[in-house]
């Protein structure tokens, strides 16, 4: 967790923010018990509370240290290049409601409300339409942010050319950037919620510490004709539902290019849930 209450003046601290003191005393905002502050002098990973060994289950404990980074470094960009734009800017805020407990809470200076949302984890659609509603419930708008998917952005393409000098075939595997991205459930409904956009955030050493958009598009695999029982039988071109074609990838993008909008219900022909009507937070 980010952060957590100091015991000498009951203040809620960021662990990444504070100097690390053996005199002080630290407190789970979820369950009360002590935690120990953790920051390394290295700096490779975020400052934050971790609850002591054996202690009892709390929710705050369960999340892993890539959701724990990218919330981390949201929030300190956020922090840096945005010194003046938030009345509000709390990591793991608690008083929004006892359903929801964003990632990131901010309030802008025109009283816009964000919720940013890191997803690392799986998560099921339910669980995601809850969300949506109850933040739209409070008039608060969403931004759901990704890890930045390097690894299925590659793709190998392999050739085979004869080799004079040695007499035999050899294989040679080329890599490009990927032109299509199979989607995970989680993935097609923000796909649709947010009209065909993904946002992402870098994976560890990959850059710029800042927000990417994908533009993506439906993809469609070919029509063919085949030879059954002595028949030609030809079938047209249909949607893939979870494949996407990548229209545009950019990186770099600011955070004050992203628009509150309210986006109304519907259902999609490819997925058997709609999606609710929803605040969100656009990126461009």
């Amino acid at each position: 967790m980010l952060t957590a209450f100091r015991e000498s003046d009951g203040q809620l601290v960021s662990g990444q923010l504070i100097r690390k003191r053996k005199e002080d005393r630290y407190f789970c905002p979820e369950c009360g018990e002590e935690v120990l502050h953790a920051r390394s002098l290295s700096g490779v990973r975020i400052g934050h509370f971790r609850h002591k060994p054996g202690a009892l289950l709390c929710s705050y404990g369960g999340e892993g240290p890539e959701h724990e980074r990218i919330k981390a470094e949201i929030y300190l960009h956020l922090l840096e290049h945005y010194p003046t734009a938030f009345t509000t800017l709390v990591p793991e805020y608690r008083d929004l409601s006892d359903a929801l407990r964003p990632d990131l809470f901010l309030e802008t200076r025109k009283g816009t409300r964000v919720a940013i949302e890191v997803q690392v984890s799986a998560i099921n659609v339910e669980e995601m339409t809850r969300r949506f509603k109850e933040y739209t419930r409070l008039g608060v708008h969403m931004l759901w942010v990704l890890p930045y998917p390097a690894d299925r952005l590659v793709q190998e393409q392999e050739e085979w050319g004869w080799a004079h000098g040695q007499g035999h075939y050899v294989r040679a595997v080329h890599h490009q950037q990927a032109h299509m991205l199979r989607l995970s459930e989680q993935e097609v409904f923000l796909y649709w919620a947010y009209f065909k956009r993904l946002v992402y955030w870098p994976g560890a050493g990959e850059g710029e510490r800042s927000f990417s958009v994908m533009r993506l598009d439906e993809a469609y695999s070919p029509g063919r004709e085949m030879l059954i029982n002595g028949e030609h039988q030809k079938y047209n071109a249909s949607r893939n539902s979870m494949m996407k074609r990548i229209l545009r990838l950019e990186h770099g993008i600011r955070f004050d290019a992203f628009r509150p909008t309210y986006a109304r219900a519907f259902r999609s022909l490819m997925r058997p849930y709609p999606i609710p009507g929803r605040y969100l937070l656009m990126a461009p």
